[in-house]
């Protein structure tokens, strides 16, 4: 999983990052002003350390924005109209470009309004230290709590992945080739999020959980015993980046990945049946 010769160098996958991150903030910020944004943070992969290969890959990892408004009524606004996201996306594009000679790889953004998120029952604010401030006030996470969610609200959240699984063959079964990107994109981040969870239900604690890096997650579920789910795990990661490596026509290398996604689903929700009390067998 090391970082070798066949593999970008990072520091220049990481300069293109940044980047894209100093686009979107400018790209915002012209959209809306400092009365209205409280804080921009990044969060995720793109800001964890990179230990290993499988803790970043290109544009299937995604760049993790997230936005505070200082009003419920002002994030409601938020690319409200089909031109206004249009005219976000264009200056995003356009500044990325321009400060930038060709990339190695279009950095993904995902941005996320913490307003909406704060509203969700289970919401779970990462650990502070996971955060960076690109902008404004302190990230509003709080003391992180180690007792919520519940453990039964993780296992709960944990089994809804069936029926992801149930529908997930009807949405791989009409994208060969290129098309498979839009399949890993469905699992890759249930995936990123599953890890932590199955680690809280083995009493790793939970801020410790959700700052490791996927390298961290690895090695943790290996030391407590699931090797065969760590090693799904980072086969997931690897075959995605041979999927890019291979200018996403590597169909071979997506179907690797997707079969060792799911296949993290599965044991993962086994396990969280045999917690509490069910079985999955298939």
């Amino acid at each position: 999983m090391r970082w070798t010769k066949k593999y970008p160098n990072p520091v220049i996958v990481k300069k293109e990052i940044d980047v894209m991150i100093n686009t979107i903030v400018k790209s915002l910020l012209k959209a809306y002003s400092r009365k209205e944004i409280k804080g921009i943070y990044l969060k995720g992969s793109a800001n964890k350390r990179w230990d290993t290969i499988v803790d970043y890959v290109p544009e299937i990892s995604d760049i993790d924005i997230h936005v505070l408004f200082w009003k419920n009524s002002m994030a409601n606004d938020f690319c409200r109209t089909f031109t206004e996201a249009l005219n976000i996306k264009k200056q995003i594009e356009i500044g990325y470009h321009r400060s930038i000679s060709n990339p190695i790889h279009l950095p993904r953004p995902q941005i996320t309004v913490i307003n909406h998120l704060q509203k969700q029952e289970n919401y779970e604010p990462s650990p502070s230290e996971t955060v960076k401030v690109l902008f404004g006030s302190q990230y509003p996470g709080g003391t992180f709590d180690e007792k919520k969610p519940s453990k039964k609200a993780y296992i709960k959240m944990i089994l809804t992945e069936k029926d992801f699984l149930a529908r997930y063959p009807l949405q791989i079964v009409d994208k060969p080739g290129k098309y498979n990107f839009v399949s890993l994109r469905l699992i890759s981040w249930r995936i990123s999020a599953i890890g932590p969870k199955i680690l809280v239900l083995h009493n790793i604690q939970r801020k410790e959980a959700w700052s490791l890096n996927h390298t961290g997650v690895y090695r943790k579920l290996s030391e407590i015993g699931h090797r065969k789910l760590a090693d799904d795990y980072a086969l997931f990661y690897k075959k995605c980046w041979d999927y890019f490596l291979g200018h996403f026509q590597d169909g071979k290398s997506a179907s690797v990945a997707l079969i060792s996604g799911v296949n993290v689903l599965k044991r993962t929700i086994a396990m969280a049946e045999k917690i509490s009390g069910n079985s999955y067998l298939r």
